[in-house]
């Protein structure tokens, strides 16, 4: 079963011109560019693209970080000296043609290959499946297929529970069998989208698209990218941005350690940042930009990664599924041996079970894991012996993990965000980008096409 299933593919042969970085550095001054200043604000991967793009055509550039580190949500933490784990973004979603893979060529950096095919499945006493349940969890995949293709044909927009409640009626399956699909909606939607399918939009969740090929992992992680990126970039890092005035010539960043000022500005600013009010902005941004602000919601998908003392688990899928009695509670595990070599499982939690835990302390969080991974593999297998939670929604400097489109959304709610503002601010980040919202990729093209904006006005 192809969790992505719902993704439609796309050429990217369209934006290949700008993407000069990816191969190597362009020496050309821009004839205008010159003498010009930009301020960034954000250090991800959105800032740090447009930043590159731009330094490397003779625009000066200043990037304005609030965290003490570069990255933003591609967080690769040193936690473990031996092993490298991303706590934020892992993948390059869809190898062939993806920018990233570009970038990760340059720097010949290693890559491990998984797919959502291998999959070894349990059910909620810990057996395995086996061909009769994987058949049923492929019969319940093609009906939500078949659900959400009607809903999408519809004029209205409704919530894809809607959707599935007027398909399956989830009151009248058994128990076992609305387990079955709670788990369908939670492995392949919910874990995708970064939210619980009462607030997706049955018409545009998946409005996006897609490369080519499998998903690969950075086994010396995201960071080298980030990295990479950032040689040679004037970076100020523990600079938290609280207001951006901007007028017909100038912008002004004022943060917890001063104002900078410049020709124009990027904001790359995560969706929730944007959201909550902490940044203000004079004059306000414009009213559709507001509105599709207002619109858009920030997802979550939290991660709780296990080091054990030696595996007990089979080493031969790259996936690990559990039809836990509770929505999504521990259902998707990915076995990282196979790119760390040593002994880990990530567990990855989104929609109401991913925000609960974040209320919850780390012990109680490693101790519910344990009792799912006990069920399955059962009550002799060791204690970790160190572990890695985040908690997304509660770092001031993301608020969430990545966009989704809720019910409300349409086709022109990301590109009304992406508009410059007059010729001074420049929207950037995953949320802004129509086509690869909640991807690496997604965010790194924003970036490109923030600094185009400036290049070629």
């Amino acid at each position: 079963m192809d969790r992505r299933h719902f993704l439609t593919l796309s050429s990217f042969a369209a934006l290949a011109p700008f993407l000069s970085h990816c191969a190597a550095n362009s020496s050309g001054v821009v004839r205008g560019a010159a003498g010009s200043s930009v301020l960034i604000v954000g250090a991800g991967i959105a800032g740090l693209a447009a930043a590159r793009q731009l330094a490397d055509r003779g625009v000066a550039v200043t990037v304005l970080e609030g965290r003490d580190r570069l990255g933003g949500r591609i967080w690769t933490s040193q936690h473990w000296p031996d092993v490298p784990v991303d706590l934020g973004a892992s993948w390059i979603h869809g190898v062939q043609g993806n920018p990233i893979t570009a970038l990760a060529d340059a720097i010949a950096a290693p890559r491990v290959e998984t797919s959502y095919e291998s999959a070894l499945i349990y059910d909620t006493s810990g057996q395995p499946l086996g061909a009769k349940g994987e058949a049923a969890l492929g019969d319940l995949e093609d009906a939500l297929v078949a659900a959400l293709t009607a809903a999408q044909d519809q004029d209205g927009d409704q919530s894809i529970q809607a959707a599935v409640d007027r398909a399956f009626k989830p009151a009248q399956l058994s128990p076992s069998r609305r387990q079955q699909l709670n788990f369908v909606l939670n492995s392949f939607i919910e874990q995708e989208y970064g939210s619980d399918v009462a607030q997706l939009s049955a018409h545009w969740f998946d409005a996006g698209e897609e490369f080519g090929g499998e998903d690969a992992l950075l086994p010396q992680g995201y960071g080298k990218i980030i990295e990479y990126l950032a040689q040679d970039i004037p970076i100020k890092l523990n600079q938290v941005v609280t207001a951006i005035r901007y007028d017909d010539r100038r912008v002004t960043v004022v943060t917890n350690q001063g104002e900078f000022e410049a020709d124009r500005a990027i904001i790359t600013l995560p969706l929730g940042v944007l959201q909550s009010g902490a940044v203000t902005f004079s004059p306000p941004l414009p009213a559709p930009q507001q509105e599709a602000l207002a619109t858009l919601a920030m997802g979550l998908l939290n991660k709780c990664c296990l080091r054990f003392p030696r595996r007990f688990w089979t080493p031969d899928y790259d996936w690990l599924g559990y039809i836990s009695p509770e929505k999504g509670q521990w259902s998707e595990w990915l076995n990282l041996e196979r790119s760390s070599q040593q002994p880990l499982l990530l567990a990855f939690s989104t929609g109401q079970f991913g925000q609960a835990l974040e209320t919850w302390d780390d012990e109680t969080i490693v101790a519910d894991a344990l009792t799912v991974l006990r069920r399955i593999h059962g009550s002799k297998i060791p204690d970790p012996v160190d572990y890695q939670i985040t908690r997304w929604a509660q770092d001031p400097f993301s608020l969430g993990s990545y966009s989704y489109n809720p019910v409300g959304t349409n086709a022109k709610t990301r590109k009304t965000l992406a508009q410059p503002v007059g010729d001074r601010l420049f929207l950037a980040g995953e949320a802004t980008s129509p086509d690869y919202f909640a991807t690496v990729h997604g965010a790194y093209l924003s970036g490109i096409r923030a600094a185009q904006g400036i290049l070629d006005p």
